[in-house]
């Protein structure tokens, strides 16, 4: 899951092969230009971005292999400057609300 505005990241492990090892990330099948080592990061996620992710391994020696897809489902992030304040207000309903329920 990626929240709009945030960072999202997917990784792949490789190992064995001949070096140089290459990777290509793809979504939906096209390619992610720029996104070309083990990890893609897509920063300021949008809706746009949701989809299905592979990466494409190769040692140009072998065939080349896909990893299996995984789906980036996006949905409507709070920005980190007001999940802040609202964590800080919930506590402080939490306060008041405790100081309320001493009195009676």
């Amino acid at each position: 899951v990626g929240y709009t505005g945030r960072s999202a990241l997917f990784r792949v492990g490789i190992s064995g092969g001949f070096a140089p090892v290459t990777c290509q990330w793809r979504k939906d099948g096209a390619v992610v230009v720029g996104a070309e080592s083990a990890e893609c990061w897509l920063h300021d996620v949008t809706f746009a971005d949701a989809g299905l992710y592979s990466a494409e391994v190769s040692d140009g020696h072998t065939d080349v292999l896909e990893t299996r897809h995984a789906e980036l489902t996006v949905i409507q992030g709070v920005p980190a400057a007001s999940a802040g304040i609202l964590a800080l207000l919930a506590f402080m309903g939490i306060l008041l609300a405790s100081r309320s329920r001493r009195k009676t």
